[in-house]
């Protein structure tokens, strides 16, 4: 049997407790469980005791920095606001652990949008010259100015 991956989560708002935490239990859950729940963080302390009680998470923090750096976890599930994602992000990534989020982080963050549409335009200008009869908008995964990545 493997070791199960250490996670942390950031975020303990209405979404996570219905969604993402009745999942993460069940994993962590049983005699042979995947995943082990470190620690939870929320910027209200009150609610991430409330995800410790209920969840099982080991730790509880209000401060996800200071959470990743003792916990040195395997894996982090980042469930903010959207309006937050973008800035806990950038944080986040420079610790090189695997991330879930549940948001787009460009959707989020605009500046990150415009620099990835910065360097993308010359090959969609290119695009279809090497494509004929494709629209732009059909490519899968394409990244349209208007913001949500939507086709």
């Amino acid at each position: 049997m493997s070791q199960p991956l250490r996670i942390v989560h950031i975020g303990a708002g209405p979404f996570s407790r219905a969604n993402h935490c009745p999942c993460l239990q069940r994993l962590a859950a049983g005699p042979e469980p995947r995943i082990s729940m470190e620690a939870i963080c929320d910027l209200d302390i009150e609610k991430a005791e409330a995800f410790h009680e209920d969840f099982g998470y080991k730790a509880v923090y209000t401060d996800f920095a200071e959470m990743i750096e003792t916990v040195q976890p395997d894996r982090i599930y980042s469930m903010v606001a959207p309006q937050f994602t973008a800035g806990v992000l950038e944080r986040v990534l420079t610790y090189g652990i695997p991330t879930f989020t549940e948001k787009q982080a460009c959707a989020a963050c605009r500046r990150v949008q415009r620099d990835l549409l910065c360097r993308l335009q010359p090959a969609a200008r290119a695009r279809p010259r090497a494509i004929e009869g494709v629209d732009r908008g059909e490519w899968p995964g394409a990244v349209h100015p208007g913001g949500d990545g939507a086709q």
